[in-house]
């Protein structure tokens, strides 16, 4: 029947035998409606038997209708039948195959998105890390033009600087390791430190900010 011939077709793999016969049936639209819905790497082959001296409307409308159909005149050799069925079979296998690549492609495409995605959110997220020692380091130029003599003051200002420009240094180092960046593999350096120069370049790095609203 061509109702069970299109739920098959919607299962997955499978080859359509059928006769010129059931072209007349009012049922074909439900074997189109199977076909109309494969995806568009699918084209079920379709093998129709045709009787010998048979109207050739049926199977004009077979090919017009169905799409991949190969015409066989009956009385057909056994030979020929199953040789035309493994045709038929080698052909929809090879959809199949032509299925898998296209989703191994969409997947490879998938993960160079995800990867240019990370690599830009990580650039964005560097470029501003890099933004934020300059002001500070701006800053302490100032003053050290403005404190002239003061030796306590410019000494400060200086162990500011300097753990400043540590900072940047070690960003710029990630930067320049681009295949890292690329394979979202930046190494996280672990190490021990003493608590008080964390909070000092913390307040450095805030200090043009919370300065101009007089937060201390």
């Amino acid at each position: 029947k061509l109702k069970e011939a299109g739920s098959e077709i919607r299962k997955g793999d499978v080859v359509v035998l059928t006769t010129d016969d059931v072209m007349a049936e009012r049922d074909i639209g439900a074997l189109v409606d199977a076909l109309e819905s494969q995806p568009a790497w699918a084209d079920v082959p379709i093998l129709v038997l045709s009787g010998s001296g048979a109207d050739p409307v049926a199977a004009t409308r077979a090919m017009e209708l169905l799409g991949n159909v190969t015409v066989l005149e009956r009385p057909v050799r056994v030979t020929t039948l199953i040789s035309s069925l493994r045709t038929a079979i080698r052909a929809r296998r090879r959809q199949y195959q032509i299925r898998d690549q296209l989703t191994e492609l969409q997947r490879a495409e998938a993960q160079l998105r995800d990867i240019d995605r990370r690599k830009d959110e990580f650039l964005a997220t560097l470029a501003h890390e890099l933004r934020n020692p300059l002001a500070p380091m701006r800053n302490a130029l100032q003053i050290l033009k403005m404190r002239g003599g003061d030796k306590a003051g410019i000494e400060q200002v200086r162990g500011m600087m300097e753990r400043q420009l540590a900072q940047m240094v070690r960003l710029i180092d990630d930067l320049l390791d681009v295949s890292r960046i690329t394979r979202g593999k930046l190494a996280l350096r672990k190490e021990r430190i003493a608590l008080a120069p964390v909070v000092f370049g913390a307040v450095d790095t805030a200090r043009p900010h919370t300065g101009g609203v007089g937060h201390q």
